[in-house]
Formats: structure tokens, sequence, C-alpha cells
């Protein structure tokens, strides 16, 4: 934990509060949302200065490690995908396997009926 002009920092990651830092930062946007510009950077350069710059560096610790988080997710999504779409198809393969193997039983039983019958009808004279 960073101790910035008496007041304490805590790592990102972490809830910390920050009452007077956050207010004087809140305080900052007030005044420059009202339309003084002038206020906002004299307040922004007084007293407060060193907690709101470990503030921002807390922020900016925090945005990376988000940015970190978000592409070790993306990554996991790509491997994720890669693997289900080669599952997929191995299962296609396999139920094309097992379909030929079917419909080639299937017309075998039907065909070699068929032909016996044709044969028998062949050499039976009329």
């Amino acid at each position: 934990m960073a101790k910035v002009s008496g007041r304490s920092v805590g790592p990102p990651g972490r809830r910390r509060r920050l009452p007077i830092g956050f207010q004087a930062i809140r305080g900052e946007f007030a005044t420059f949302g009202a339309g003084d510009r002038h206020g906002a950077i004299a307040a922004s350069i007084g007293p407060d200065r060193e907690l709101r710059k470990a503030y921002e560096t807390l922020l900016a610790r925090a945005q990376d490690q988000s940015a970190s988080s978000i592409r070790s997710a993306r990554d996991s999504v790509a491997v994720a995908l890669s693997r289900s779409v080669w599952t997929m198809l191995a299962c296609l393969l396999v139920a094309l396997a097992i379909g030929a193997a079917v419909s080639f039983w299937l017309a075998r039983s039907i065909a070699l009926p068929v032909h016996r019958l044709a044969a028998r009808f062949s050499d039976a004279p009329f």
C-alpha cells in the first residue's frame, strides 16, 4: 500500500476507499463540467495532485489488468472454438461412415432378394 500525502492508496484489484482523493477528483470534474476550465486546472494542480496521480496510476494498472484478462478470455474462447470445430468434424465423419455402412447394408438386403427373384423368373418357362 502506498502513502501519498499522508493518505493510503491500495493496489489494483482491491477495493479501497479513497474518500478525500475521490472527492477532489469529482470536484475537478464538476468544476470542468460547469465550464470553469481554469478552476479545474487550478484544482488539479493543487494539494491533491499526488493523490490524483496515484489514483490515475491505479486506474491505468486496472485497465491493463482488464485488457490482459480480455485477451486471455479471447484466446481461451478461440481454443475452445477450434476444439469444438474439430470435434464436430470428427462426429460428422463418423456419422457419414455409419450412414454409408447402413445404406450399403440396406441396399444389399433389398438388391440380393430382388436379384434372386429375377433369376428365378428368367429361368422359369411361361
